[in-house]
């Protein structure tokens, strides 16, 4: 069932749009979202997933950074922004990202470490 006040159902009907690689209407709904609940941390790292899709890294690092702010504990925000960090040659912020990110349990930042930050 539908439910438009759920930024929980929103979220993750924008998560399946992101699997489909339909970035626009993931963010779409990932904005939507966060105008529903402007402090939903998943919600702005999923918005800084499709960013990174989408080739906009500078965005995808301030979304991250919002996540981040948010939900210190979010590793995927970190992972995410490491990823952004990364495409816009900052490999030393990357790599302390991706070394949080692993810290919270992230187990795909290993390799991101191992691969960027030897």
């Amino acid at each position: 069932m539908y439910e438009p006040e759920n930024e929980i159902y929103i979220n993750n009907r924008g998560y399946a749009y992101f699997l489909n690689e339909e970035y626009t209407l993931a963010l779409e709904d990932f904005d939507l979202a966060t105008s529903i609940n402007k402090d939903y941390a998943f919600a702005y790292s999923n918005k800084s997933a499709t960013l990174i899709k989408m080739q906009e890294y500078t965005d995808a690092i301030s979304e991250a950074t919002i996540a981040i702010d948010l939900n210190p504990q979010y590793g995927y925000a970190y992972l995410n922004r490491g990823i952004a960090k990364e495409m816009i040659r900052d490999k030393k912020g990357a790599c302390i990202d991706w070394i949080k990110a692993e810290e919270l349990g992230v187990q795909s930042a290993s390799a991101h470490l191992s691969n960027t930050c030897n």
